[in-house]
């Protein structure tokens, strides 16, 4: 993951630093498993919301 260290630079230099970051991996490895981890990346931005 490439992206995830430039993102949080950028959004540390808005003054932005607690930063959580949730993958959905595997999304390219047909429907069923798309869609497993498609739900259990929601699952966890889910438990993220109720803990704030």
């Amino acid at each position: 993951d490439s992206q995830t260290p430039h993102l949080k630079t950028m959004l540390g230099l808005m003054g932005i630093r607690d930063v959580e970051v949730v993958f959905a991996e595997g999304l390219n490895m047909g429907d069923a498993h798309r869609d497993a981890a498609m739900k259990e990346a929601f699952q966890a931005i889910d438990q993220l919301v109720e803990a704030l």
